[in-house]
């Protein structure tokens, strides 16, 4: 998939912002492109040491 990287960097990206405001609550908005969905799947599978709550 063409957009694989994109996603990648955007599940990067999310977590470390997860771990540098962990006190706040995160919401995660996308559609099905630019690498959205992969993103939001690979977030929804990870456990908490991976992204913290």
């Amino acid at each position: 998939d063409v957009w694989r990287p994109v996603g990648e960097d955007k599940i990067k990206s999310f977590v470390q912002y997860r771990q540098l405001y962990s006190e706040c609550a995160t919401l995660f908005f996308g559609d099905n492109g630019q690498g959205d969905l992969m993103c939001a799947e690979r977030l929804t599978g990870m456990n908490n040491t991976e992204c913290p709550e």
